[in-house]
C-alpha cells in the first residue's frame, strides 16, 4: 500500500507540474527514481534473486523502449524517467501501464484536438487503470 500511495503521489506532482509548466523539474523525476531504486532494492532483498531478475530484465527493456521513444521525440525526459521508476516498483505491470497510458492518449486526441498533450497524465491513468486491472 506505502509503494501504491507514494507511485500515486510523485505521478500527482508530475502531473501537476507538466499542466502548469509544461515541464517536470529533475528533482521531482530523480528523486522518484532514487526511492525507485530502494524499494526494488527492498522488495528484491525480501523476494529472492529470481525477482531481481524480474526486475533487471524490466528495467533493462524499458530503459531501451524509452530511450527509442525519446530519440524519436514521442516521450519527453520526464516521462522517460518516470517510466523506468515503474519498471522498478512495478516490473511485472509496466508494460500494461505503457500500453494504457497510449491507448488513453489516443483516445483522448480522437475526441478532441490537441498537438501537445502531457503524457504524464495517460501515464498517471494507465498506473491507476492497471491497479484495478492487476490482482
Amino acid at each position: 500500500m506505502f509503494k501504491l500511495l507514494l507511485t500515486l503521489s510523485f505521478l500527482l506532482v508530475a502531473c501537476y507540474t507538466d499542466l502548469k509548466t509544461r515541464n517536470v523539474s529533475n528533482k521531482i523525476t530523480f528523486t522518484w527514481l532514487l526511492i525507485a531504486l530502494v524499494i526494488a532494492g527492498y522488495d528484491t532483498y525480501q523476494r529472492g534473486s529470481s525477482y531481481l531478475l524480474i526486475v533487471v530484465l524490466s528495467w533493462a527493456a524499458m530503459s531501451i523502449l524509452t530511450f527509442l521513444l525519446f530519440a524519436v521525440k514521442i516521450l519527453g525526459g520526464a516521462d522517460v524517467k518516470s517510466l523506468i521508476s515503474l519498471s522498478l516498483l512495478y516490473p511485472q505491470d509496466v508494460f500494461l501501464i505503457l500500453v494504457l497510458a497510449f491507448l488513453l492518449t489516443i483516445c483522448v486526441k480522437k475526441f478532441k484536438d490537441v498537438s501537445n498533450f502531457p503524457f504524464m497524465l495517460p501515464l498517471t491513468g494507465g498506473f491507476i487503470l492497471t491497479v484495478f486491472v492487476t490482482p
